[in-house]
């Protein structure tokens, strides 16, 4: 605020509020996820509580809950109450790693695959929850290798659900390597729904989801499905740069699919991969999101997950059922992940570092730990603190934390460390300059734009 010439605050009139310079004027913020652009005139002003109590700006603060003397509680209770509704249940995410690799105290890597025992508590585990809905991930190095253990989840879950009668999806995550027809009219059949890992897609013809993934959306239509519901999903990282995200964005298009999900991916930085470099990837976010506006301003439909994420906080003030981004974090209170070799951690990507030997984030063995054991773990108990972003140097006055979230396990991933650091992780930078896109493109968006923006926040919500 002192860039925009404030010298006094009237505590009187404003309520706790952050402001970021953008787009030539300051958005302002609160912890009940309300927004709202002001010019330095008018921040000022408003600051020093000299704003015209008539006029229009002062009226927008007012219904915004920005006035801090004519904020209604019950009404302001009730929005932030809303905004959290994620924390009135257990974990609705569950990653289960079909196949996989252990490394032992000497550093020899193993593969394995889960077995159909492990299995059955997976389903079971999931099912002790107290969410209503569950999201399971069926995933690993290579899960069509385990199709025993995933026909296994699939008919347990169905059988299960029939007494639980709670609202389950099923997601398949790989490279499609291993399909043929016969999985794939199975997987049409038992709604598994698909998300192909196209890295590598652009560059390489033969790549599996170039064959499979318009005959799995073909089988979908012919079985009376709706690609805009249960159409298969793509996924990839924008490492390459802004030519390579424009041929993803491409791809995506002639593939047919309807969802695109372009989310900073995390590398095990511990354990020696390459960092994520926030220039390149924003670079190349910012292309592809430009791209991906116009052709749906031409009439195309193709949502980005990741933005449409953002947006449902943003725009309509709800956390969808599979974004990690979320202030308290997901780690073991949002979501949990499972080994191939039984053991359960507080996130995926605390089982990613788990197979590197560093069991920080394991919180149980399904053989030996029930629910409660996990959820009482005192691993849990500090990554719900960690994950507090108002408590991060950094972002505790970021007028973006409202809409944001940080896994803890994500910043161990690249720092070795479950805290924050005042925003020097590629994590949170990139997640700030996301969010300053986001805005910017809000700030300047046209009537095509917001409607865009608007359908995405909806699907996602």
């Amino acid at each position: 605020m002192r860039a925009a010439g404030v010298e006094n605050i009237d505590e009187n009139v404003v309520g706790p509020v952050r402001a970021r310079a953008l787009a030539g004027k300051y958005l302002v913020t609160n912890a009940f996820g309300d927004w709202l652009w002001l010019s330095p005139e008018d921040l000022k002003a408003f600051a020093e509580g000299a704003l015209d109590e008539d006029g229009a700006t002062y009226g927008q603060l007012r219904d915004g809950r920005f006035i801090h003397g004519e904020l209604n509680i019950d009404d302001a209770v009730a929005r932030f109450r809303e905004r959290h509704r994620f924390l009135n249940h257990g974990p609705g995410l569950h990653f289960v790693a079909l196949t996989g690799t252990a490394r032992d105290d000497d550093g020899d890597v193993a593969s394995g695959s889960m077995s159909l025992e492990d299995a059955d508590r997976v389903v079971d585990c999931a099912f002790m929850s107290t969410s209503p809905r569950l999201d399971l991930i069926l995933a690993g190095d290579a899960p069509l290798a385990n199709q025993a253990v995933l026909e296994r989840i699939v008919d347990y879950v169905e059988s299960k659900n029939r007494l639980a009668r709670k609202e389950v999806q099923l997601h398949l995550e790989s490279d499609l390597d291993g399909l043929d027809e016969t999985r794939v009219a199975w997987l049409v059949e038992h709604d598994v729904r698909v998300i192909a890992l196209i890295d590598g897609a652009v560059d390489n013809p033969d790549h599996p989801a170039r064959t499979w993934v318009p005959r799995i959306q073909e089988a979908i239509t012919a079985a009376g499905g709706d690609l805009a519901t249960s159409g298969v999903e793509l996924r990839a990282s924008l490492g390459g740069g802004a030519e390579e995200a424009l041929a993803i964005v491409d791809l995506a298009v002639e593939l047919g699919v309807v969802h695109l999900d372009l989310s900073p991916q995390v590398p095990l930085v511990i354990d020696g991969e390459a960092g994520l470099d926030p220039e390149t990837w924003l670079q190349a976010y910012g292309e592809a999101l430009c791209k991906i506006l116009g052709m749906n301003a031409d009439g195309a439909a193709l949502i980005e997950r990741f933005s449409a994420d953002l947006l449902a906080s943003i725009l309509n003030g709800s956390r969808p059922s599979r974004s990690a981004m979320r202030s308290p974090a997901m780690d073991g209170i949002g979501q949990l992940a499972y080994g191939w070799d039984g053991r359960v951690f507080a996130s995926d990507t605390g089982r990613r570092i788990g197979e590197t030997g560093d069991a920080l984030f394991e919180i149980g063995q399904l053989r030996y730990n029930g629910y409660h054991d996990m959820m009482t773990h005192g691993t849990v108990r500090s990554l719900i603190v960690a994950g507090m972003l108002s408590a991060q140097p950094g972002w505790s006055d970021c007028a973006y934390e409202p809409f944001c979230g940080v896994s803890p396990s994500d910043r161990y991933a690249e720092r070795g460390s479950i805290q924050g650091g005042l925003m020097e992780g590629s994590i949170d930078r990139t997640l700030v300059g996301a969010m300053d896109v986001l805005f910017r493109t809000l700030h300047d968006a046209n009537d095509s734009t917001r409607a865009t923006f608007d359908a995405w926040a909806g699907v996602q919500s």
